[in-house]
């Protein structure tokens, strides 16, 4: 496997790698995480550990809560009063605040 496909090595990084004569990921593999994380990353260091079968990061770590909620419903009719408006609105704050307690996010750190 070249180690361009390797999941975080990108393009500029597996150029760099290669003028090192580490073209796979076996040669990435094979190097030591100390002196990689050295040279160029924590994330490549963690990369290496991974490729030779040391886990890192567990899913729970990798995921992150959302930054960002959304409601969008568009209505069923033209909405011209007020009263319809605000029901409207209080139905979409009303899935939004139930998303929010399902991924227990809780309120925006500048609140």
């Amino acid at each position: 496997m070249s180690v361009g496909d390797v999941w975080g090595v990108g393009k500029r990084l597996s150029k760099k790698l290669s003028i090192m004569g580490i073209d796979t990921a076996l040669d990435l593999a094979k190097q030591s995480p100390k002196h990689m994380r050295k040279q160029f990353s924590v994330v490549l260091e963690r990369t290496i550990e991974e490729l030779n079968g040391n886990t890192c990061l567990s899913w729970d770590e990798v995921k992150q809560r959302k930054k960002e909620i959304y409601s969008t419903r568009s209505f069923g009719e033209r909405v011209t009063t007020p009263a319809a408006l605000k029901a409207s609105l209080i139905t979409h704050c009303s899935i939004v605040t139930k998303k929010l307690r399902q991924q227990q996010s809780g309120l925006p750190s500048f609140y």
